[in-house]
């Protein structure tokens, strides 16, 4: 913490002291399920008011005798929180001391940030607080903040090289180029598109446990191999094992490579028309332990695979059509996600087409009326209709052959794996 915030070791008691503050108002003890100041006060903290550790702050000056013209606050930074008040302990940069406090403000920079960018004509994303947009006649210019890095560009050259000198004259900062990495992500621009690739990820996650010399394998899973409990297994290294399954979910969230395209589009809202397709599927009771159906589905953008997903249902479904209707109703939340998201960019979809390789599914979709067959279905599970009635979303059949989601939702062959992932458009980034 005394490095990372550039301190003195004069600070170490304060360092140590919020260390130990906020970790016994988060960690959780595993054996209880709740953490230490839970365990003790037998209520849960509040931890709104944490902040970063040596933050800059402005503290009100209630000390001395000021005059009009006399500043009413000092410069400081955080240091740590009072164990007997809600006061903040910070250190006066003019008095050179530590004070306890609740008059404190904090100067937080995406705060300062955003209010700066509001001032410059720059509107909040309608679901992303950190996105900021200007649209300038035919051309629109983003910039989404992610703590203190910005990522930023626009459909015309000018306009992100006049937001570059705007902020240099505003923040003491640098301009990194071309996006290249971001958050472990390696991206690759060229003409004939983007590519994000984590090949970096994965050789240091093979390296951390020990797998750098086990063999390939041409599939994720083989079929028809299902899992189940393993009664007589040795027990594992339960961290180990979560660390392990944590860090190949976080891979499956953005390892897939998008196929570039002869003609890619360019972000212009004036004269586009942006298609988008998405798949809906689900097995039915695959899961051994508990019964549970597997719903998948995937959304494409212009024809790219833009977003993914695969996740055990919360219910045991009593028919294949159920399991596939709940699926269809999942999509569809992800599909009014990502519409809401383009009308940032100046695209407005309606009747985005939702593939489902079951006709009772989507019979049940189309119908408003609450039949005796599904009435013990969840209520929210049925929004789906309502969307369906507002021309948001449509439902059509698709063969199972024709079905792109089948590959998140049950093993495939090596044949059938790799058609289906040369029909999402990806790439091997090493081939």
């Amino acid at each position: 913490m005394l490095i990372e915030a550039r301190l003195s070791i004069q600070f170490w008691v304060e360092a140590i002291n919020t260390a130990c503050y906020t970790q016994n108002r988060s960690l959780i003890v595993k054996r209880f399920k709740k953490t230490a100041y839970e365990l003790f006060r037998g209520r849960k903290p509040k931890i709104d008011y944490f902040h970063i550790f040596c933050c800059n702050c402005f503290i009100k000056n209630d000390i001395d005798a000021l005059g009009k013209f006399d500043a009413k606050a000092d410069d400081g930074f955080l240091v740590g929180y009072s164990t007997i008040s809600k006061a903040y302990r910070v250190f006066n940069k003019r008095r050179r001391t530590i004070e306890e406090t609740i008059h404190v403000n904090k100067n937080e920079a995406p705060e300062s940030l955003s209010t700066f960018l509001l001032s410059q004509g720059f509107t909040h994303g309608k679901i992303d607080s950190t996105l900021f947009v200007k649209k300038h006649k035919d051309h629109v210019f983003l910039a989404q903040i992610y703590g203190d890095d910005i990522i930023f560009g626009s459909t015309k050259a000018k306009l992100y090289k006049k937001f570059e000198s705007l902020m240099k004259a505003q923040y003491k900062m640098s301009m990194m180029g071309e996006l290249t990495y971001f958050l472990g992500l390696r991206v690759k621009q060229s003409e004939k598109g983007i590519f994000i690739s984590q090949g970096k990820y994965v050789r240091e996650m093979l390296q951390k446990y020990e797998l750098t010399m086990c063999s390939d394998m041409k599939t994720p899973m083989a079929p028809p191999l299902k899992l189940d409990k393993d009664s007589n297994g040795k027990p594992v290294d339960v961290t180990l094992y979560r660390g392990l399954i944590g860090s190949l979910l976080y891979l499956t969230a953005s390892r897939p490579i998008p196929k570039r395209d002869s003609q890619p589009w360019s972000l212009a809202p004036k004269g586009l028309r942006v298609r988008s397709n998405c798949f809906s599927d689900s097995d039915f009771a695959g899961c051994k332990i508990d019964r549970k159906s597997t719903t998948s589905g995937c959304q494409l953008l212009g024809g790219k695979l833009v977003s993914w997903t695969s996740k055990k249902q919360n219910l045991v479904s009593t028919s294949t059509a159920e399991a596939k209707y709940v699926a269809a109703g999942s999509c569809c939340a992800q599909v009014l996600w990502m519409r809401n998201r383009l009308l940032d960019y100046g695209f407005q979809l309606s009747k985005i087409p939702i593939c489902c390789d079951n006709t009772s599914a989507i019979a049940i979709a189309n119908n408003p009326v609450l039949h005796s067959n599904t009435k013990h279905i969840e209520i929210r599970y049925h929004f789906i209709k309502d969307h369906v009635m507002n021309g948001d979303v449509e439902l059509h059949f698709v063969p199972t052959e024709y079905q792109l989601a089948d590959i998140f939702t049950k093993p495939v062959d090596e044949k059938r794996f790799n058609q289906l992932i040369s029909e999402l458009g990806m790439l091997n980034p090493d081939a």
